[in-house]
């Protein structure tokens, strides 16, 4: 009898400790739980900004956001300067093409010489260093990127070479000094621009309407016209 009542009371203590042991159980799964929510509702407060989400909590993200950019591009973006006009020089025998960058102080490009040489013989001469600023004013009073040689530099042998060919050319001409240039401003009206060319005071100023350019030169203040 002593035997079972012990047995009794052995069984009834494991009962007992498996049942506090399912409650501690439980405990901890409803603790691991409520961890879990508290984390996911942190992330969410973390991307939102709130724990509502909402149409209202997306705005003010979006807002908060977009200023954040505007700040970032406002205090690390370089100052955007304007870019620098380019005039375009074109060779009308050579058919060759020579960029100007237009800064503050313009100099001739490299190669302007060899740009403007002689297309019979292939000769550089020396040309006039109030030649290039002129070209600049004149695209600059008629508002072009793009003006047209149609002859600068001329070796002796070639200007020799027109004069027997009974062209309109002069026996001691300019061009053999490199001091004269013949050109023309598409979209512009020769007269227009020969105009343009005699209010410089330069020197020679010649008109060719036919051909459609003006001569110009630093020599001696002289007027003319051809075809």
């Amino acid at each position: 009898m002593t035997k079972l009542s012990n047995d009794h009371a052995a069984c009834a203590s494991t009962t007992q400790l498996s049942a506090q042991h399912e409650r501690s159980v439980e405990k901890a799964f409803a603790v691991l739980v409520g961890l879990w929510l508290c984390l996911l509702w942190s992330d969410r407060a973390q991307a939102y900004g709130t724990f509502f989400v909402g149409e209202v909590s997306k705005k003010e993200l979006f807002l908060r956001e977009k200023e954040t950019r505007r700040c970032h591009r406002t205090k690390s973006a370089p100052p955007r300067s304007k870019p620098l006009a380019v005039l375009t020089l074109l060779n009308s025998w050579t058919n060759e093409s020579l960029p100007v960058v237009l800064s503050k102080t313009p100099q001739p490009p490299s190669g302007f010489a060899n740009f403007l040489r002689c297309h019979y013989t292939n000769q550089e001469g020396n040309i006039d260093k109030r030649i290039f600023p002129m070209l600049l004013r004149a695209a600059q009073t008629f508002k072009s990127t793009v003006v047209e040689i149609v002859s600068a530099y001329r070796a002796p042998k070639y200007q020799l070479f027109l004069r027997k060919k009974g062209h309109e050319v002069a026996r001691d001409s300019e061009h053999t000094r490199g001091n004269a240039i013949d050109f023309r401003i598409p979209q512009v009206a020769t007269t227009k621009l020969w105009r343009f060319a005699r209010s410089l005071h330069l020197g020679g100023v010649g008109i060719y309407p036919d051909s459609q350019f003006v001569h110009v030169d630093v020599g001696k203040a002289r007027f003319w016209r051809g075809h």
